[in-house]
């Protein structure tokens, strides 16, 4: 389950792919906000994020924490320099932009849920909705609505994760630089 925490950082790389399209409206689908504490055991992440879109790559670090009782988001430049912020308790979701980037923060969340979340959970609550699919082995899933891909998460290796948000047309690279267990 650790390596699936690196994806963590790939929501936050949404917010630059939203930054770094065309400013036509993005195409909506709702994923679900699912509880913090039905997630992963608590861990602290370092990551570094490569968004390719539209032939242009952009990267940012990330700070991540997740813990039963909530997650805890902060993206930086490689300077350090904080860029914006997403906290969820399991009821609120709020965040901070220092950047002035619209951030797509429920959307940026249930992302990153499905690539962490415990698959029997992914499953209790998609197949509720009627319209989801999850497909998934040791090395993917995916999860298509009405027969259409939505989401993919590729488990390159213990350290590394690929990320493909079909409706808005990115992909994130996700490499943990450095892990530690709360």
């Amino acid at each position: 389950m650790s390596k699936r925490l690196i994806l963590v950082t790939a929501l936050l790389m949404a917010v630059n792919a939203c930054s770094s399209m065309s400013q036509a409206p993005l195409k909506k689908f709702s994923l679900h906000l699912l509880a913090p504490k039905s997630g992963p055991k608590p861990a602290l992440y370092q990551q570094k994020l490569s968004l390719y879109t539209k032939g242009n790559v952009s990267q940012v670090l990330v700070v991540l924490k997740v813990e039963y009782a909530g997650i805890k988001l902060r993206a930086l430049l490689p300077t350090g320099q904080s860029l914006y912020s997403i906290n969820y308790d399991g009821q609120t979701l709020s965040k901070q932009n220092l950047a002035n980037v619209e951030l797509p923060a429920e959307e940026m969340l249930s992302m990153l849920q499905f690539a962490l979340w415990p698959s029997d959970i992914l499953h209790e609550t998609y197949n509720a909705s009627g319209n989801w699919q999850i497909e998934e082995t040791k090395k993917f899933r995916l999860l298509t609505l009405n027969g259409k891909n939505t989401l993919r998460v590729d488990f390159v290796n213990q350290n590394t994760l690929h990320l493909t948000n079909y409706p808005h047309q990115y992909n994130v690279k996700v490499e943990t630089l450095e892990h530690k267990r709360l």
